[in-house]
């Protein structure tokens, strides 16, 4: 399939979206939801990093009835090739991945599989286990950025997107009152223990409570998503406190269990477990930060 992208200089390229913001009095977020790309893709656009595609500079200067014959423009064909990946059986890794997702993944347009974690304690987890996934179950390689303090990691596939949307019900967009837990992964013990993994290893954590004492911490925004996390946990017969917007587990034998039993896979909370059970104390995070980066 064809497709026809603007072959321009990056200034004409982000002298023209000017144009257009301006004439209409939009928004970028207006811009770009104009023309059905996401807020991050039009400033991509608007700093040359990516062409845009020549249809929707149509649309937009239609909408400000802004006339191109102003500018001398080349366009380019590209061959669009369909990112074809692999639908894998539901196995304890593809629960793991679905946790991750709920805990700091969303499903974005246009189509992008993304997780966001932290640059800094997470970035060996990111590079090895997230992408080794990735790699395996999907057979697709991800890109992985890097933007201040966050590192990204990204799939755009459409197969991937449905797969994980139509098949898992994973939401698109904002992920708030709209997470739960699969009903297929609550079928199997396994499976849960993975899918868990893959939510703590992300959207957990594992830090001091008193002096010599540490917590279990798993947080969400989404109520029922949390309360199902803590029945979860109960079925291993965990003693789980809910709080606002976290699960807490306080016993120091059942914080043994869990690291028995989930085998977390982010170096930070191993690291963590490991000192507090050496030295009978939490490390700081700087600490952390000197003995994962």
């Amino acid at each position: 399939m064809s497709a026809y992208y603007l072959n321009i200089e990056k200034e004409q390229q982000k002298q023209i979206l000017g144009n257009l913001k301006e004439k209409l009095g939009f928004s970028w977020a207006q811009l770009a939801k104009s023309i059905g790309v996401s807020r991050g893709m039009i400033f991509l656009y608007n700093r040359g990093k990516n062409r845009i595609p020549y249809l929707s500079l149509i649309k937009l200067c239609e909408i400000a009835k802004l006339d191109l014959t102003n500018y001398s423009l080349k366009i380019i064909d590209i061959n669009n090739k369909t990112k074809h990946i692999h639908t894998p059986p539901l196995t304890e890794d593809l629960a793991e991945f679905l946790g991750i997702l709920s805990g700091d993944g969303c499903l974005t347009k246009p189509y992008c599989t993304a997780i966001t974690c932290n640059n800094l304690v997470d970035k060996y987890y990111v590079k090895n286990r997230v992408r080794e996934l990735c790699i395996n179950l999907f057979q697709a390689v991800p890109t992985i950025r890097v933007q201040k303090n966050a590192i990204h990691i990204r799939v755009y596939s459409k197969e991937l997107f449905n797969f994980l949307k139509n098949k898992y019900d994973f939401p698109e967009g904002l992920k708030k009152n709209k997470l739960k837990i699969p009903i297929k992964i609550l079928q199997k013990e396994k499976l849960v223990k993975a899918f868990l993994r893959g939510v703590f290893d992300t959207d957990g954590s594992f830090h001091k409570h008193h002096k010599n004492t540490a917590a279990i911490e798993i947080t969400s925004a989404s109520k029922t998503f949390l309360e199902e996390i803590r029945d979860a946990l109960s079925t291993f017969g965990f003693s789980v406190c809910l709080s606002g917007i976290s699960t807490y587990i306080y016993d120091s034998k059942q914080i043994d269990l869990f690291f028995k039993k989930i085998k977390p896979n982010n170096l930070k909370h191993i690291y963590k477990y490991n000192f507090f059970k050496k030295k009978g104390y939490v490390p700081t995070h700087n600490e952390t930060i000197a003995a994962v980066v």
